[in-house]
């Protein structure tokens, strides 16, 4: 997926005047982006977790 998504916006980039520009906000997205899943997803690993430990409590 990362090297799908810089490929296309890499491409993006390259076709702007402002191609450093670009590609920097570009990357600072992308970086947001990943950084949302992580948490998102370490969040439902704990979730998950926790739903579980108590289930089996019970």
């Amino acid at each position: 997926m990362p090297a799908v998504l810089s490929a296309v916006t890499g491409y993006y980039a390259d076709r702007t005047a402002n191609k450093i520009t670009v590609s920097r906000i570009i990357r600072c997205c992308q970086m947001m982006l990943y950084l949302i899943i992580a948490f998102y997803a370490q969040s439902l690993s704990i979730a998950t977790m926790i739903i579980s430990a108590m289930t089996n409590q019970q």
